[in-house]
């Protein structure tokens, strides 16, 4: 998720560069083409929709919490008592440990001591996790990917405008 993140970045600080030629290229001109102005429509048009698409992967929308299927805790396991709307948390996803034990250590530390006592658990609990970041690791690619694909067309009506321009 890191090299995703990394990748946002630089496309984001990209696509402000390319705004900021953008802007220098045409703020000061008065006669203005057909083609001139299309050109650099299009590369406003892009870099707005290329940096809507990184801050898509800056904050990548997953399934719902409450959507969610996650692993039961051991003690949850064997309580068969459990109401059926309680929400199921993942003792190894930092959200879920804050949500629920933010102000309860000792029961944190017994429901943890519980799963890690039990292999099955612990490997859905693993498992899971593994799969959350996957989904998110590839959601964010997802969006990078098409933030760089749209910066690209955006470079590409920039030159155009240079072009034009600098005749």
């Amino acid at each position: 998720m890191r090299h995703a993140d990394t990748k946002v970045g630089v496309t984001l600080a990209f696509v402000g560069a390319t705004g900021t030629m953008l802007y220098s290229l045409v703020k000061n001109l008065q006669d203005w083409g057909w083609f001139l102005g299309v050109a650099a429509v299009v590369c406003g048009i892009a870099l707005f929709i290329a940096a809507a698409f990184g801050f898509m992967a800056l904050f990548p929308r997953t399934t719902p919490h409450s959507l969610r299927q996650e692993p039961r805790t051991a003690t949850e396991s064997e309580d068969t008592s459990t109401s059926a709307d309680e929400e199921a948390v993942n003792l190894l996803f930092y959200g879920d440990i804050t949500r629920r034990y933010a102000n309860d250590r000792p029961t944190f530390l017994e429901v943890f001591s519980a799963l890690t006592s039990n292999e099955e658990c612990l490997t859905a609990h693993i498992a899971h996790q593994i799969h959350a970041n996957a989904h998110i690791a590839t959601t964010k690619f997802h969006w990078v990917n098409l933030a760089i694909k749209t910066e690209a067309v955006a470079v590409g009506a920039l030159a155009i405008v240079a072009f034009i321009v600098g005749k």
